[in-house]
């Protein structure tokens, strides 16, 4: 928790013991002006000096139980791996990905590279996972503004000379649906 207040500025969410079945708990992405985008993070966390020690030539070994296979792969939102080390309070990640895993007897494990720390310059490969934010506020200003017009001013829909040569229907039929889209807006 403290190191994506720290590192990423973001907001984490700690899962309950009781309800905890694999995901201890979920990142909030907040943008530059610090408003929380709605775009969020699963993570599975590993503290302790066993997780730490279990390593190869390219990374820490991270080893889970097949039990949470099924909730990795049916969550909604990207899953990612830490495994912390409190000590030097330094936490590695990645994505949680069935195509790299090793299968052991009970358990399976995965490759976390040395050089995926979770630091700030981790924010862009973490944004990349939830895929874009995209602000719905300005277009929904501006559904009201051509809405309010219309009702209150424009009686005559025009179409220019390229359209027509184009057959080009696309901006119609948009500005159309955009005024169907709700009862006020069809009734005016």
């Amino acid at each position: 928790e403290k190191t994506i207040r720290k590192e990423l500025r973001w907001i984490f969410r700690r899962v309950h013991q009781e309800s905890d079945f694999g995901i201890d708990g979920y990142i909030d992405l907040v943008d530059e002006k610090q408003n929380v985008t709605g775009k969020s993070l699963a993570v599975q966390i590993k503290t302790g000096r066993s997780y730490v020690e279990s390593t190869s030539d390219y990374g820490l070994m991270y080893e889970g139980e097949f039990r949470h296979l099924n909730i990795f792969l049916n969550s909604q939102v990207p899953v990612i791996l830490l495994v912390c080390d409190e000590e030097s309070e330094v936490v590695w990640w990645r994505q949680f990905d069935s195509s790299e895993i090793k299968p052991c007897e009970s358990t399976w494990k995965i490759l976390i590279p040395y050089s995926q720390r979770l630091t700030s310059e981790s924010k862009a490969s973490l944004v990349k996972l939830v895929g874009p934010v995209i602000d719905h506020i300005e277009p929904i200003r501006e559904q009201c503004r051509v809405r309010d017009l219309f009702r209150d001013q424009i009686k005559i829909l025009f179409v220019t000379k390229t359209e027509i040569k184009a057959e080009d229907t696309s901006r119609i039929v948009g500005f159309f649906e955009m005024l169907s889209q709700t009862l006020e807006s069809a009734l005016a």
